[in-house]
């Protein structure tokens, strides 16, 4: 990956599938450690947070802009989330414009996420990997 362009959680995740060892692996995860990777390990391992919306992907408009999901634009996951005070009708509004600004592959990702099922696509992931990249990210 080139550091002059945007990095789509899609290209993290294929070139830390690119390493053979865990161990490699976690020096990955750590080597593209961003507010958006961070977030959406959490997403699919934290016990505390959930979403109240069905499984599968919504109905979105597909985004094939190589669109990087910045800090503020994950940040509205938040407010997505069960625990959030705001109505299922505004958390779907908001969870449906984030998939739509960003790039397509990293959508279907937060889908996965939502559900708790990153692994379907990634079949390396797991908690304990998370855990050893990130010690303090999850409860």
């Amino acid at each position: 990956m080139s550091k002059n362009q945007p990095v789509t959680l899609t290209d993290i995740f294929n070139e830390v599938s690119q390493a053979k060892q865990k161990r490699s692996r976690v020096r990955k995860l750590r080597e593209y450690e961003t507010f958006a990777l961070r977030t959406i390990l959490q997403g699919n391992y934290s016990p505390k947070i959930e979403f109240p919306f069905p499984s599968g992907e919504p109905p979105f408009e597909k985004n094939e802009s190589n669109v990087e999901p910045t800090q503020e634009m994950v940040s509205i996951l938040g407010s997505c989330t069960k625990s959030s005070k705001l109505n299922t009708l505004k958390k779907e509004t908001r969870f449906i414009n984030f998939l739509e600004s960003i790039h397509y592959n990293d959508a279907r990702l937060f889908c996965l996420m939502k559900d708790g099922e990153l692994e379907r696509e990634y079949e390396w992931l797991d908690e304990e990997l998370v855990r050893e990249a990130f010690p303090n990210l999850l409860p």
